[in-house]
Formats: C-alpha cells, sequence, structure tokens
C-alpha cells in the first residue's frame, strides 16, 4: 500500500483509548478499525531558512483520529515526565475532518502510487500552517497537502512536492519576518 500508517507505541494507543473509554464508553477499541494513529512534527523555521528543509523537523505526539458516526475527533498524546504516554489534547471541526477525508482520497491518487508514504501531521504554529505531511523514504520525494486554514496561497486539497512546499514556507517565514520589524518593533525603546 503507497500510504501507511505507522503503528502509535502501545503506550500512546493506552493514553488515547483511556481518554475515549471515559468519554463514549461504549465505544469498542479492539478492532481500531476506525482510528488513524499518526505522528506529529514541528520543525524549526530557522532550519527552513537556513535551507535544511524538515530534515531536522521532530515528532512531539503521536495523534488518533477517530471517527463515529457524530463525526472525527483528533486525540493527541505526548510522553510526560515520568517517560509515560498522557493525554495531551483533543480537537474536532474542519482540520480533523479534512485530514481523515483526504487520507481516503490520497491513497487512491495514481501519483502516489509508485512510492511507499508514511502518513504524518506537520504543524508550524508561528505561520499558521498544518499539513498532511506525505514522508517517503527520501526527504526529496516528501508532499504536503495543507489542511485548513489555508494561508500563503496555499490551496485546499492540493499535493505540494517539498521543494515547492518549501519555498512557500520560507515566502511566509519572510513575510513574518518583515511585520514583525514594522512600527511595533520600533517602540519597545532600549
Amino acid at each position: 500500500m503507497p500510504i501507511c500508517t505507522t503503528p502509535a507505541p502501545e503506550d500512546s494507543v493506552k493514553g488515547f483509548t483511556g481518554w475515549l473509554a471515559k468519554r463514549k464508553p461504549d465505544t469498542r477499541l479492539s478492532k481500531r478499525k476506525n482510528v488513524l494513529p499518526h505522528k506529529v512534527f514541528h520543525v524549526n523555521l530557522s532550519d527552513i531558512i537556513a535551507g535544511k528543509g524538515f530534515t531536522n523537523a521532530h515528532v512531539v505526539s503521536w495523534r488518533h483520529i477517530y471517527s463515529d458516526k457524530h463525526g472525527s475527533t483528533a486525540i493527541e498524546t505526548k510522553v510526560g515526565e515520568s517517560g509515560d504516554f498522557l493525554f495531551h489534547e483533543a480537537h474536532s471541526g474542519p482540520m480533523v475532518d479534512e485530514m481523515k477525508t483526504l487520507h481516503l482520497k490520497l491513497k487512491k491518487r495514481k501519483k502516489l502510487q509508485s512510492e511507499t508514504y508514511e502518513f504524518a501531521f506537520l504543524r508550524m504554529f508561528a505561520l499558521k500552517i498544518s499539513a498532511i505531511w506525505l514522508r517517503a523514504a527520501d526527504r526529496q520525494n516528501d508532499y504536503f497537502v495543507p489542511l485548513p486554514p489555508y494561508f500563503y496561497g496555499l490551496e485546499q486539497g492540493r499535493l505540494y512536492p517539498v521543494s515547492e512546499f518549501i519555498a512557500i514556507t520560507q515566502r511566509a517565514i519572510t513575510q513574518l519576518s518583515a511585520k514583525s520589524r514594522g512600527p511595533a518593533q520600533r517602540m519597545m525603546g532600549g
């Protein structure tokens, strides 16, 4: 299968199922067929500007998108100070629904049939960019699909090759830097 999901660590699954069981006690999770586990990555904007792209992106947590007749919910677990996976946060709404829908659509894309991709999630808080990250064995073959809301000219449902996505994020960082050097910066005194 060209787009694969990486099994989450068992402790992360326990954190997710524990949270879900408290809110939906009638849920049967033994089959886990309604769950889409994936890694959550963050990247340093300075790495993008320095030309390193996403090579130093690091896993910050695991997300489990659970779907039922009421919709989809993303439950995130991360490693606590004790080394155990703990419930971190839960989300629902357009971004989670879009991610679940895109996962199914991307699995059918002919363009993605020639290589195996890990399904992951990339968050860049400072730029307000979230995207599905299709991680190939070689980072030069990665693809990104932005998730709502869309900024910097990113288009809904579009598959961006890594080089194009990096160029867009570099321009966005430049725009953000220019804004932060505006009149408010001069008012800081010294």
